[in-house]
């Protein structure tokens, strides 16, 4: 794999790409963390996910990481598992963890809006929904999967809270995107 960082010095996040030079196809995958597009304000509260710091991905929403998101014959993007915890990250005397949690939804919603918007109309796209954290210690085969089992760490049992805000951007935006 090759690892490449993204033009922009203030931006923190790397794109991995491997090329199977016998099949002309080359993979990336860029972490793209969480995202936001504005701050975020309500009575004394202010949400200002730049205060986050590494885990920022904000600034692959930039034209330049779009172009080059873009380029792809085909993307994927999978988003959940780095949003359930956010509160507990950014948990401050501005930003209490519960008001956090409550204001993610939005703003999730307007990030992938932002995000699927822009790179959806350019590349065929493919949104995952997915990726919460799975117990696999002393496991060896797959098991069905219940959403009355999605364990509390880390947030992972609010993911169906955004499995549905997912939904309902998808419906709501049409964008054309499998």
């Amino acid at each position: 794999w090759n690892e490449t960082e993204p033009e922009d010095e203030e931006c923190t996040t790397r794109r991995r790409c491997f090329t199977d030079e016998k099949h002309n196809i080359t993979f990336c995958h860029q972490f793209m963390g969480t995202i936001a597009t504005k701050v975020y304000y309500e009575g004394n509260y202010t949400l200002d996910h730049s205060l986050r710091g590494r885990g920022d991905s904000s600034c692959l929403l930039e034209d330049s990481n779009i172009a080059v998101i873009s380029s792809f014959d085909l993307v994927f993007v999978q988003s959940v598992a780095w949003w359930t915890n956010l509160g507990t990250h950014l948990d401050s005397p501005t930003s209490p963890k519960e008001w956090v949690d409550k204001l993610l939804p939005m703003v999730y919603y307007d990030a992938m809006k932002e995000l699927l918007t822009k790179i959806s109309v350019q590349t065929e796209t493919v949104f995952v929904l997915g990726q919460i954290g799975v117990d696999c210690k002393e496991k060896t085969l797959p098991e069905p999967f219940s959403i009355d089992r999605i364990p509390p760490d880390h947030g992972w049992d609010s993911a169906p809270k955004f499995w549905d805000t997912s939904l309902h951007l998808l419906l709501e935006e049409r964008l054309n995107i499998k």
